[in-house]
């Protein structure tokens, strides 16, 4: 699973004690969307202990315009106390709502990942 996340610079506040709020990029690979489940994206990758919440809250323009038309959300795999220990990226295909196909080709369908957690 190649799935690429990238700080966004100076996105990372903090909220507090116990909690941060911060911004990734968040980029599949080629060939290789792993169905089902999505790319698992492990807390720890995202210099968090555990994840509150987290959402996809932008899409590049090719999301919008791609023949394909995906939409992608941030799904909870596994929980712990407290918070998550991981979420995964899922992509379905908006005319059908159906999970990408195993193997899928989602080069370009760049999205923003915000999470909060600590």
């Amino acid at each position: 699973m190649a799935l690429t996340i990238k700080e966004i610079p100076d996105s990372r506040q903090y909220l507090g004690n116990s909690c941060i709020l911060v911004s990734y990029t968040l980029a599949p690979g080629t060939s290789d969307y792993p169905n089902p489940g999505g790319y698992v994206i492990q807390a720890a990758s995202l210099g968090l202990g555990h994840i509150w919440g987290a959402d996809v809250e932008g899409v590049n323009q090719t999301v919008l315009t791609n023949s394909h038309e995906y939409f992608m959300v941030l799904a909870q795999t596994s929980p712990a106390s407290p918070g998550l220990t991981s979420v995964a990226l899922q992509a379905f295909v908006l005319t059908t709502g159906a999970q990408v196909a195993n193997g899928a080709n989602l080069t370009g369908e760049i999205v923003v990942g915000q999470f909060y957690g600590y």
